[in-house]
């Protein structure tokens, strides 16, 4: 289970980071970041750069912009409707995509209009329309990617595959090694790693990390999140020297790139204390597993629900090093930040509440063994 939240947190919670936008030749409407934030005056787009959902929602914004700019050069009205989108107004986007999807022969319009419903949150109906979309344009990447997507985000990874898989070899077969062939081959990793086949993840991930630092650069952000997903890959196969060698080159990389204090540096310095812990060092671990929390806490704040795996694996690192009333403190702030952050049913907080019945009873036994020294001699016969 520890192996699995980092997996969910690094190699699903850090999708793909586009620097650029890969379809078209801009961004949309000048700055991503500008149009997220219109869309959604209430979320502090700042703060949420690096998450998946943000960055989810960035490249479906590009997906619509370039949909909308393809449509503009035949029909000045689309024109207009590109212009509102970049003025945030989202349902006079959704209402023209609507009526004119209705004679849509090549899924252009039903594509856009499958963004439009994602950005708005009606995700039933976006998946709808991206799969009415592939069937009307079976051969293009983007729209087998988006369609992947959602299958993704639905945990449907066995769908998911294949769509990625199909899209990267389109694109290369269309455009050769460019950024978007990167990214779905990330996907791919993705889709696999969720499967459970960590081996083919790897190899997957560590060529998008080439194809990266080919189209990119070799500092590039997207070079060090598929490094670092490789290395959480081979920490699921126990190849612990490999995996801590690759994190260590992602660190690097995103260290360079965003300096010491984000999520994405945290994450994999989390990535690496889960390495040493897996040795059974768990000193090492513990000040790893502090260095995560820190770099976390100075991005988020230091009450944020975003701290609850650092706490939780900084609580387990100081069970295993006997400091159990430092312990029970992190593991207690880990399950409210995760009730938080998850909601009172998440799966993760059994395992939070099995490490505090832990120390717990470690403490209780401590207890006992102080209140009756001479408990652990050997008993006396009658």
């Amino acid at each position: 289970m520890r192996m699995a939240l980092t997996i969910m947190l690094f190699a699903a919670a850090l999708l793909v980071f586009s620097t650029n936008a890969t379809a078209g030749d801009a961004e949309p409407c000048g700055d991503v970041n500008a149009l997220l934030a219109r869309l959604e005056p209430d979320v502090d787009v700042g703060r949420r750069i690096f998450e998946r959902g943000y960055r989810e929602r960035a490249q479906v914004a590009r997906d619509v912009y370039d949909a909308l700019s393809r449509l503009a050069p035949n029909d000045p009205v689309w024109e207009s409707v590109r212009t509102d989108l970049c003025e945030g107004r989202l349902m006079d986007v959704r209402t023209a995509l609507s009526f004119a999807a209705k004679d849509d022969h090549i899924g252009e319009k039903l594509f856009a209009l499958a963004g439009v419903d994602y950005l708005a949150r009606e995700y039933g109906s976006a998946a709808g329309n991206y799969i009415e979309a592939v069937q009307r344009k079976p051969d293009d990447p983007g729209f087998l990617a988006a369609l992947g997507r959602m299958h993704y985000l639905a945990g449907e990874y066995a769908q998911a595959a294949p769509l990625f898989a199909r899209a990267w070899r389109i694109e290369e077969d269309k455009n050769g090694q460019t950024v978007r062939a990167a990214e779905l081959a990330e996907w791919v990793g993705d889709a696999h790693l969720a499967l459970g086949d960590a081996s083919f993840a790897a190899k997957v991930y560590e060529e998008a990390a080439v194809l990266y630092a080919e189209t990119l650069g070799e500092e590039a952000t997207s070079v060090g999140i598929a490094l670092g997903k490789q290395g959480t890959a081979l920490l699921e196969m126990q190849r612990l020297d490999q995996a801590e060698e690759t994190l260590r080159q992602a660190l690097a990389v995103l260290h360079a790139s965003h300096g010491p204090d984000n999520p994405l540096v945290a994450e994999t310095l989390r990535s690496l204390a889960l390495a040493r812990e897996q040795r059974r060092e768990y000193g090492a671990a513990g000040e790893l597993y502090l260095s995560a929390l820190v770099s976390a806490s100075n991005w988020y704040g230091i009450e944020a629900p975003e701290l609850a795996p650092y706490l939780f694996g900084l609580g387990v690192a100081r069970f295993h090093l006997g400091e159990y009333e430092t312990a029970l403190a992190a593991l207690r702030e880990a399950r409210g930040a995760a009730i938080e952050l998850y909601g009172p049913q998440a799966r993760d907080l059994m395992e939070i509440g099995g490490y505090i019945a832990l120390v717990e009873d470690a403490l209780a036994r401590r207890d006992r063994e102080n209140a009756a020294p001479g408990q652990g001699d050997a008993p006396v016969s009658r």
